[in-house]
């Protein structure tokens, strides 16, 4: 059943600026108290700062700062959240818009399907889908390939002195004397490729940064293009991630072109 106008909740009266009599935001209104408030929230913080130091006197302990530290965070605090206030209403407006974008142009899986292009006197407001890259999916398998490789080469290139010998009769394997201390080939390789590639994934961030230096490095020779190639080929960029909407205001069509 439909309420009567008797019925309805009732909304309380917003204060001015901020509203009419009848409690209606009045926007016309709180723009033209936004506008100077900055500067007279500067220029009020600056005169009792300034008064408060001038009826303190010289600092001589550092106790004869509290009580000015006590009432500045306490107006910082005050601030703070009246400024999240504002923000919070700011993005209020954005979900009101994006549920009418959703109405204008349709929807698929609560994502709009377009964008609008909103007149308003002479400019234009565009508003239109928002999205943020996905996580990348790496081909790991790949990577270790070429970062073993690359330590591998790296390790014949130290000039380590290495003889093979015979362990235990389980096969020939290669003893290397590093610094003086002696360890296996494949123990040293397997760690230069644990750091390497822990440097290179261990912050998803900045792995492509950092795969893609390793591929620019490697380029040059017949092995390099070839392990270059491979990593050229182990990222696959995640599907972009739906966050909202923009508005932007912009200069109406008619008169960008002329």
């Amino acid at each position: 059943m439909t309420e009567t106008p008797d019925q309805q909740p009732a909304t309380p009266n917003l204060p001015a600026p901020l509203g009419t009599a009848a409690g209606v935001l009045d926007l016309d209104a709180l723009e033209l108290f936004a506008t100077g408030l900055r500067s007279q929230l500067e220029h009020g913080l600056q005169m009792a700062v300034a008064q408060m130091r001038e009826a303190r006197g010289t600092v001589v302990t550092q106790e004869d700062t509290y009580e000015l530290v006590r009432r500045l965070a306490h107006a910082q605090d005050v601030l703070t959240k009246t400024g999240k206030a504002f923000t919070d209403a700011a993005k209020a407006c954005t979900g009101h818009i994006e549920d009418e974008l959703i109405l204008g142009v349709g929807e698929q899986d609560g994502v709009p399907v377009g964008r609008m292009v909103v007149p308003t006197g002479g400019q234009e407001y565009v508003v239109s889908p928002s999205y943020r890259p996905g996580p990348d999916v790496w081909d790991v398998g790949s990577i270790v390939g070429v970062v073993a490789d690359v330590a591998a080469a790296e390790h014949a290139a130290s000039g380590c002195h290495c003889q093979p010998y015979e362990a235990g009769g389980d096969g020939p394997e290669r003893d290397c004397v590093v610094h003086g201390d002696p360890v296996t080939v494949s123990q040293e390789v397997a760690g230069n490729a644990c750091h390497k590639l822990l440097g290179l994934l261990a912050s998803p961030k900045w792995a492509s940064t950092k795969v893609d230096a390793l591929r620019r490095s490697l380029a040059g020779t017949p092995d390099g293009d070839r392990m270059a190639g491979v990593l050229g080929q182990a990222r696959n960029k995640g599907e972009r991630v739906y966050q909202g909407v923009t508005v932007e205001l912009e200069e109406a069509k008619a008169r960008r072109r002329s």
